[in-house]
């Protein structure tokens, strides 16, 4: 059976064609929006903040601003593309501050999960047919 993303259905949405060069032929993007990377990097070490929450430990600011920091200089090995008032110093100091204000400002957060998978069989609401995919994705 196939899956598809809630990604790959926002890819097409958007733009087909660029669903088809991405998914279908596969092509490797020539470049990296520097927003995605720095999601990215936020992503990772607020993942890591709520994982160690969950373990009921309680990472300081700066350890989760630490972790943001090396994973953002990883992202930069790549070949990002920056917007005109973006740097990678001014993303890097953004991403670390925005992370310390998160992680000082939640520590006190229950956390049971920090990733839940769920997967959704796709079908026809008026026929009932179940197609030959699959959504999968992460809350």
């Amino acid at each position: 059976m196939d899956t598809i993303s809630p990604s790959q259905i926002q890819s097409y949405l958007t733009c087909p064609r660029k669903y088809a060069f991405r998914y279908v032929e596969r092509l490797p993007s020539p470049f990296k929006a520097a927003a995605l990377a720095f999601g990215s990097a936020v992503h990772s070490a607020l993942e890591v903040f709520h994982g160690k929450l969950a373990d009921g430990e309680h990472p300081t600011p700066d350890v989760i601003a630490a972790i943001f920091r090396t994973d953002w200089h990883a992202e930069l090995a790549g070949d990002l593309r920056f917007k005109e008032d973006e740097t990678p110093e001014s993303l890097g100091e953004q991403g670390e501050n925005l992370v310390r204000l998160y992680v000082s400002q939640n520590q006190d957060l229950s956390v049971r999960a920090v990733e839940w998978p769920f997967e959704v069989p796709l079908g026809d609401m008026e026929t009932g047919e179940v197609f030959d995919v699959t959504l999968r994705g992460i809350f």
